[in-house]
């Protein structure tokens, strides 16, 4: 029989040229398979289905991991075993004789605050505004780009980094976004300053995007990072003094907020946002309610009488 060591190896090679997963997905199967294997030990070869050794894996990762990284890990560890059942390795999934219960509390997005906002992009501009080398100029816009783009639309940071020339259409204002799972959705830019700062970026750097293939490059003449978007953006916080933690990802929880908030149906949201289940951008109606309790509680029309009681 073989060992786990070479039927993941297996699986990790359907899911890359089969599934054509992308390679961060395959890398974090990778490291969620190696921890099982790590706690298997010197097991024998058929331990690793074993009811027993399973129960006891789950209790391991749940004193040892938060809840949301035990799913992450259980979720990787049952579509192996999906894959084997698929290929008659194993007669059935071990998971189905096995109850987990984990509760994890949800919590809410993290959004932006309107005036943090607000501070963050009149630096920006003013940035730009005070800057005269090409190569400075440059940088400035592109960054204004990236972060009126990650605020417009919503798209995730790792769309950003990807965004291609033939992906964006300045002519009719829309963007193709390939998003997880493969999954393609079309967004429209129909807001002034957001396409003002593409078509200025674009301008200057058009032969060097020719050239790679890619919207947004870096220093370096290559693609954009993801780690380099969040440290661009850490630069400029730091810089305008502003005391509150931004990331990319909070622009994208900050778009579905405000659009909820300005009453656009949530299943639209859901379109915009590339969700494959409703029930993920349900979490926006927490963060929506939870904004309806400050208002009530600062605003409250009861508060505006003047009442003996």
């Amino acid at each position: 029989m073989s060992t786990f060591s070479n039927l993941s190896e297996q699986y990790l090679d359907y899911c890359q040229y089969h599934k054509q997963l992308s390679p961060k997905t395959v890398n974090a199967y990778r490291l969620d398979l190696k921890c099982y294997e790590t706690f298997l030990g010197q097991a024998d070869t058929k331990a690793y289905a074993d009811r027993d050794v399973l129960n006891s894996y789950i209790h391991h990762l749940n004193v040892t991991y938060a809840a949301k990284t035990v799913r992450r890990k259980l979720a990787s560890l049952k579509a192996f075993f999906r894959y084997l059942v698929f290929e008659d390795i194993l007669p059935a999934h071990p998971f189905a004789r096995i109850n987990v219960n984990i509760k994890q509390p949800q919590p809410l997005p993290k959004i932006i605050p309107r005036n943090v906002m607000e501070d963050f992009f009149n630096y920006l501009y003013r940035e730009r505004d005070n800057t005269y080398t090409k190569y400075r100029r440059n940088l400035i816009l592109r960054d204004i780009a990236i972060s009126e783009l990650l605020l417009a639309t919503g798209m995730r940071i790792s769309e950003i980094c990807g965004l291609k020339k033939e992906h964006l259409n300045m002519k009719n204002r829309t963007i193709d976004i390939w998003g997880k799972g493969n999954r393609e959705r079309m967004i429209f830019i129909d807001n002034s300053c957001v396409i003002r700062a593409l078509e200025e970026y674009i301008r200057r750097v058009q032969p060097q995007i020719n050239e790679i293939g890619y919207i947004f490059i870096s220093r370096m003449g290559k693609p954009m990072t993801d780690q380099a978007v969040r440290l661009m953006l850490n630069k400029y916080v730091n810089e305008a003094a502003i005391h509150f933690h931004i990331t990319p990802h909070m622009f994208r929880h900050t778009f579905a907020t405000m659009l909820l908030e300005s009453d656009v149906d949530i299943r639209y949201i859901q379109k915009l946002l590339g969700h494959s289940s409703i029930t993920t951008t349900e979490i926006y109606t927490n963060v929506s309610i939870a904004k309806q309790k400050e208002i009530l509680a600062v605003k409250h029309p009861r508060d505006k009488l003047t009442v003996a009681v």
